[in-house]
């Protein structure tokens, strides 16, 4: 009997985006990872729950350490059935280069509803999603994200309530100080922006190899082939007349677009965050 893989023969049914920064990726590669997923499920206990504040910014606080996220390059669990741009992934510092310390500050009721053209950046104005998570240390992390951008702010104290505060960046000579400061950048033009549009996005270096993998990835967890793989990347009418002629290209094509999957799941997601 032949199997049925119509289920999985074209993109749009693998859920992959195409435009992620490399945090994105990364978290893409490594939700794939049965072991995570496995982790993920024991430590559900515990695990905090997002609620919304009145800025609309999601708010989870984390009464205790989650060493085995730690060892995934995570501060806390991050759901593996969530895709990247609405899951809550907090990387660590040691995993995430690029993420930006900072001192959060309280500003008055009054500062904290006027449009500030100075140099203080007032976080809840910063119109995308955000995601603060408070650690059981005091430290807040806070994730701004989208398809075309990733920012991660880390402080390593804060009394700050929700996101009504006020952002001071923190760079030092240190390394990895280049990334951050390409960070700082990008947090300045979401804070400025002013038509919805964003130039500066995080770097996607072979974003679409990384795409075509995982579309591979997902097709042959499902049970699907390279000639599954095939139509998925170019289309039925291409494959069918390649494989009725005997010629290998597309599926040679489908192999070579599977090979880099496994490795970027089992660990290789890490060099997308530092090469952030």
């Amino acid at each position: 009997m032949r199997r049925n893989t119509r289920r999985v023969t074209h993109p749009a049914d693998m859920h992959v985006p195409l435009r992620l920064p490399n945090p994105g990726w990364a978290w893409e590669c490594l939700r794939r990872n049965p072991d995570y997923a496995r982790d993920f499920r024991c430590n559900l206990p515990g695990r905090p729950r997002a609620m919304t504040l009145t800025s609309s910014a999601a708010l989870l606080r984390q009464r205790r350490r989650f060493l085995d996220a730690e060892k995934w390059g995570l501060l806390t669990f991050a759901d593996p059935a969530v895709p990247a741009p609405q899951a809550d992934v907090f990387w660590t510092r040691e995993a995430l280069p690029g993420g930006i310390d900072v001192a959060l500050s309280r500003v008055s009721g009054a500062d904290a509803q006027t449009d500030i053209d100075g140099d203080i950046i007032l976080l809840h104005k910063i119109d995308c999603r955000r995601t603060i998570l408070e650690t059981a240390n005091g430290a807040q992390h806070i994730l701004l994200d989208g398809t075309r951008f990733w920012v991660q702010l880390n402080a390593a104290q804060s009394t700050m309530i929700g996101d009504r505060g006020a952002v001071a960046i923190h760079i030092d000579g240190a390394r990895h100080a280049n990334k951050k400061l390409k960070s700082g950048a990008q947090l300045l033009e979401l804070y400025r922006r002013t038509d919805g549009r964003l130039s500066a996005i995080t770097a996607r270096r072979n974003a679409k190899k990384i795409h075509k993998a995982l579309i591979a990835y997902d097709i042959k967890a499902a049970g699907g082939s390279y000639k599954d793989i095939a139509i998925a990347l170019v289309g039925e009418a291409r494959v069918k007349e390649d494989w009725i002629g005997g010629r290998r290209h597309l599926k040679d094509r489908a192999k070579r677009a599977f090979e880099p999957a496994q490795e970027l799941i089992d660990g290789g997601y890490r060099r997308l965050l530092v090469n952030e």
